[in-house]
């Protein structure tokens, strides 16, 4: 058992003081690993809450440019990358005094082509999901913890203010994850991105979801 917890903990379920909390804006611009959408929606970076992604050809991504003495690179086919993310669980943040409640329904993987891209191109909060330990939050959460970016202070396994109320990377916390075991639910992303967004290819995804023709899960 302890070693379980090690292990998922080296997985990095934790250490959220050192996450940075952006927004992406929307349902469209967050997309959906799980499949549904919500305000309340976060898309933590591989790493956190045992988020993994792999380009979808299973090759090693390429090389695409170095951004601020740091390489960058994308998935070689220049399709979203399919990931595996914690749905439905609910996650308690912490930042500058305030705090929401968000719950994991997607991800923002570093090699997306959109996110590799929009970092070798403008830099800064574009690179954060590509270097950094990362959660990328719709409106209702992003305003709720101030509306501006910046490093969250703790966060908690389950609801604000629920009976859980167990510190991400603590050893409770690990005990609970390991567990409990989320519903780990894997699938090509929708084209959810980092603070960018295309009308028409969002319009193009919601018939496809409404014909039930993406997200295979």
């Amino acid at each position: 058992m302890k070693l379980d917890i090690l292990i998922f903990a080296a997985l990095g379920i934790a250490s959220v003081s050192s996450t940075y909390i952006v927004t992406c804006h929307n349902d469209q611009e967050c997309g959906t690993v799980c499949g549904n959408y919500g305000p309340d929606t976060i898309a933590p970076s591989e790493g956190l809450f045992g988020t993994t992604c792999s380009c979808q050809n299973r090759q090693q991504p390429s090389y695409l440019c170095n951004r601020d003495g740091k390489n960058v690179y994308v998935c070689s086919d220049n399709q979203p990358p399919r990931c595996s993310v914690a749905c439905g669980q609910q996650v308690c943040i912490q930042k500058d005094g305030r705090q929401s409640t968000g719950v994991i329904r997607s991800a923002c993987p570093r090699y997306h082509p959109q996110n590799a891209h929009d970092c070798c191109n403008y830099g800064g909060s574009y690179c954060t999901c590509v270097f950094d330990d990362t959660i990328d939050s719709n409106w209702k959460v992003y305003n709720e913890l101030g509306g501006n970016n910046g490093y969250s202070s703790n966060a908690y396994w389950g609801a604000c203010g629920s009976h859980l109320g167990l510190k991400v990377g603590s050893v409770q916390g690990s005990l609970y994850f390991n567990l409990v075991r989320p519903k780990m639910c894997s699938a090509v992303m929708s084209d959810g991105y980092h603070q960018r967004v295309n009308h028409d290819m969002d319009q193009s995804l919601q018939t496809l979801q409404q014909q039930g023709l993406v997200l295979s899960i």
